[in-house]
């Protein structure tokens, strides 16, 4: 960020150094630990400026060092801007919004206060995030099809999808201007925000949601769930949550390397390692007072437009008679190239 946005930050590199950037796709702790465990994390890296011509493997060799398990080229532009843009969105932001908006229309439905955030929070962090990790979108489509909750999924995709879009464009123009980067500059200037936004996140934790999900995750003997879906609604929301991002960022230009790994790769094998097992606070703790300050900010937007999607469609619906979401599930936009197909060569590529 601070290259890129050096206008804000007036740093600016001298010409006679390398400038180069390695981005693993996770949070420090999960970098750390898949490494560890032999697995790796996926990166991306880039030569922003050579002055030895030895930069490129010089960042290569920094990314197998950190544990990179597969590294994607990009740019430092394109890294921050789609960086930012993910963690205000479904990594962090976007993804707290959809949850909770789902756990108060559940409640405001009739389910007591812990079956609402075992409906919500814990369906998708234990199962639905872990699906999708291990076998990409098709993974739900298949337990769907099964249970005859096609409809369901393919009826909050689309909606929550439709519902993303306008975000979607306010948030990249706010991250590429540079008006998100001036924020968090602006708030971490000022005295005290350390201990400020420690209390923002604080309050998050010990809202009665999080609260109801640490006794949760205190009591409950079984929080794998057999790994099966109860929610098919939230799966076809989070998966038109990430598709949302993912369009959108391909839409200006990212790759689809970068987008899948900004979208898809780092919520479900990083960031979903440490919000299964702590709560959405602790993720946010874990990142960056940047990636903090604009999940928290954008928490809020994001709630405001999931939560009528959710109050205004049913918990079910029949399942959708010839859909077949592997070929179907593409975009308008033939420039976009199927999410699923790009996932499955990603997926192929992990360590």
């Amino acid at each position: 960020m601070p290259i890129h946005f050096s206008n804000a930050t007036g740093i600016i590199p001298p010409n006679d150094v390398n400038v180069i950037m390695v981005a693993p796709k996770g949070a420090g702790s999960t970098v750390r630990k898949l490494f560890k465990e032999g697995k790796g994390i996926n990166s991306s890296y880039a030569v922003h400026q050579a002055y030895f011509k030895e930069a490129s493997d010089i960042v290569r060799a920094m990314g197998i060092g950190i544990g990179s398990g597969y590294m994607f080229e990009t740019t430092v532009a394109n890294e921050v801007i789609s960086d930012h843009f993910g963690e205000r969105n479904i990594l962090l932001g976007g993804l707290d919004g959809l949850v909770e908006a789902d756990n108060y229309i559940s409640m405001a439905r009739g389910m007591s206060k812990k079956d609402a955030f075992i409906h919500s929070s814990e369906q998708l962090t234990q199962v639905i995030l872990p699906l999708i990790g291990k076998g990409g979108f098709d993974a739900i489509y298949k337990q769907a099809r099964k249970a005859g909750q096609l409809g369901t999924v393919r009826m909050y995709q689309e909606a929550i999808f439709k519902a993303s879009m306008p975000l979607m464009h306010r948030l990249y123009t706010s991250v590429a201007n540079g008006t998100e980067a001036e924020i968090a500059i602006r708030e971490n200037g000022k005295p005290g925000y350390k201990a400020r936004l420690d209390a923002e996140l604080a309050t998050l934790d010990n809202s009665e949601m999080w609260k109801i999900g640490q006794e949760v995750r205190e009591t409950s003997n079984n929080r794998d769930y057999w790994g099966k879906i109860t929610n098919f609604a939230l799966a076809g929301a989070i998966i038109g949550a990430i598709s949302a991002q993912y369009y959108k960022l391909i839409s200006e230009g990212h790759s689809p390397s970068e987008v899948i790994n900004e979208s898809k790769e780092e919520l479900t094998e990083s960031l979903n390692l440490i919000y299964k097992e702590k709560g959405i606070a602790t993720l946010m703790q874990k990142c960056s007072t940047t990636a903090q300050r604009g999940a928290l900010d954008w928490a809020p937007i994001f709630f405001q437009a999931y939560a009528p999607v959710f109050a205004g469609l049913k918990p079910e619906y029949k399942n959708a008679k010839g859909f077949d979401p592997w070929p179907e599930y593409t975009f308008l936009n033939p420039n976009i190239p199927n999410i699923q197909v790009v996932d499955k060569v990603n997926m192929g590529l992990r360590p």
